[in-house]
């Protein structure tokens, strides 16, 4: 008969089937998970288990027939052999839907340990896995692994990417056009110069106020100067400026009575914001009435206060000259007038200091004090150059005095005066005077004295004494001897 050693044909089958998966050790599970995975399994077993026992019912009964050789149940001979024949059929029949089964569930625990390697990897090495459970089609639904982080952090690139295309619009519209500079810009020293000689150059209105102003008394200047005393005229006349620096005298007088305007001029806000970026190291573009230019000493959140005193505009730019010509000295000055020497007051308040520093330096011009100075060059630039520079000099000499003689802001007038004297009188001087000290502005330092140095270990070497200092510690010495030398005996 062929039916049996179809069935056993079935067992080795089924025999084999279950090794493809020994050796190997799944991933752990939870016990939801695993029930969801097995519920198809468990149906395809329990169909399979269901064939098997009718496959054996049927071999069982032909063995028994076999062995004891009894006929068949009555029934004609061509019945029993069609029977035989269909019984064959059968078990080819069965054989074949059993190797299809056998391929079926090797396929499918191949596939079952595949998804199990896949899952531990995914624990392991996350993304890795994840992109490698897509390229075999074995990952989960998007909808069941959607992150909402990872939806906020796509929003965000979303908005990122539309922003650069906006930005790189616009910047494709601007292509090959100059972008006009505004309040934002810092401007330089020589920038600020020019535009100034442009937008507020000298009118006839403003020549005209000024020749209806009196002049500044001159300065005596010789040896007989006391004896015949020079005329004042009005405020447009220099004394003793030569006629070819007449239109840059006016220039600078006409800068004098400018207004400083934030609001309505931004040249003005660049000037004053490029000071106070320069000194205070900020990058922010600070409004034009807060209480940031207090920083700079101003005695309120509005500069105008201050600058519109006196001189106007003409502060501002002598800010700018200063920060431009001399940046190292400007720090200097800046932080020492930042200095609290009674641990309430400062030094001296940075920006109305060099708002008295513009009026020393226009006053000396006005009384033709410079005129000397200016008459040497020949450009007629130097009008402006050389009150700048006297400027910087004068504000140098109070920031040494303040420094050398260790004063506070109660000494404030009196090195004021001095200092107004000294460029009324003698401005040559006072050039000279910054210009040797410019370069030992740091010297002060080196000649502190300590009494003891504890980190070193050791004591800082005394000052010099005069002569009659050292015969009194000379004495001193002497007698100290004398005592000694009786309590030894």
């Amino acid at each position: 008969m062929s039916a049996p050693p179809l069935a056993s044909e079935a067992e080795k089958v089924e025999k084999k089937a279950p090794a493809l998966g020994r050796g190997r050790q799944q991933s752990p599970k939870t016990a939801k998970d695993s029930d969801i995975e097995n519920s198809p399994l468990m149906q395809a077993d329990a169909e399979e288990d269901a064939l098997r026992t009718r496959e054996e019912d049927a071999g069982g009964a032909f063995k028994q027939v076999a062995q004891s050789g009894s006929p068949l149940p009555a029934g004609n001979a061509g019945e029993t052999a069609a029977g035989e024949k269909a019984a064959g059929e059968t078990g080819l029949d069965d054989g074949a839907a059993d190797a299809e089964d056998a391929e079926a569930e090797k396929s499918r625990r191949v596939w079952q340990e595949t998804r199990n390697a896949l899952q531990t990897t995914h624990a392991r090495y996350g993304e890795a896995a994840q992109t490698l459970e897509r390229s075999t089609g074995t990952a989960p639904a998007a909808e069941e692994t959607k992150d909402p982080t990872i939806a906020n952090l796509e929003k965000e690139f979303e908005l990122a990417e539309d922003t650069a295309r906006q930005l790189s619009k616009k910047a494709e519209e601007g292509r090959g056009t100059i972008k006009s500079r505004d309040d934002s810009f810092p401007i330089r020293y020589k920038e600020a110069l020019n535009q100034l000689e442009v937008r507020c150059g000298p009118t006839p209105e403003a020549l005209a106020q000024l020749e209806q102003e009196e002049g500044f008394e001159p300065v005596s200047i010789g040896l007989f100067a006391c004896l015949k005393k020079p005329k004042s005229g009005n405020a447009r006349t220099i004394p003793y400026l030569q006629p070819q620096f007449a239109p840059a005298s006016d220039v600078v007088l006409c800068w004098s009575k400018v207004k400083y305007d934030p609001a309505g001029n931004t040249l003005h806000l660049r000037m004053l914001r490029t000071v106070y970026k320069k000194i205070t190291g900020s990058k922010v573009d600070i409004p034009w009435c807060c209480a940031q230019w207090e920083v700079l000493g101003f005695q309120g959140s509005d500069p105008r206060t201050d600058l519109n005193r006196t001189f106007g505009i003409l502060n501002v730019l002598h800010l700018l000259y200063f920060i431009s010509e001399h940046a190292d000295l400007v720090k200097q000055v800046y932080l020492y007038a930042r200095q609290k020497n009674d641990s309430i007051n400062e030094n001296f308040p940075f920006a109305p200091t060099s708002v008295n520093m513009t009026k020393v330096a226009m006053d000396a011009f006005r009384a033709g004090a410079l005129s000397a100075l200016i008459n040497q060059k020949s450009d007629a630039g130097a009008v402006h150059a050389v009150i700048a520079e006297v400027y910087v000099a004068a504000y140098f000499n109070l920031y040494w005095e303040f420094r050398k003689k260790k004063l506070d802001i109660h000494s404030f007038g009196k090195i004021f005066k001095e200092t107004s004297n000294l460029a009324m009188k003698k401005p040559a001087e006072l050039l000279k005077r910054f210009a040797k000290n410019k370069e030992a502005k740091l010297e002060g330092l080196k000649t502190v004295e300590l009494d003891h140095i504890e980190e070193f270990g050791g004591r800082a070497a005394s000052a010099p004494k005069s002569a009659k200092e050292q015969r009194a510690a000379q004495r001193e010495a002497e007698q100290m001897n004398r005592r000694l030398a009786a309590y030894a005996s």
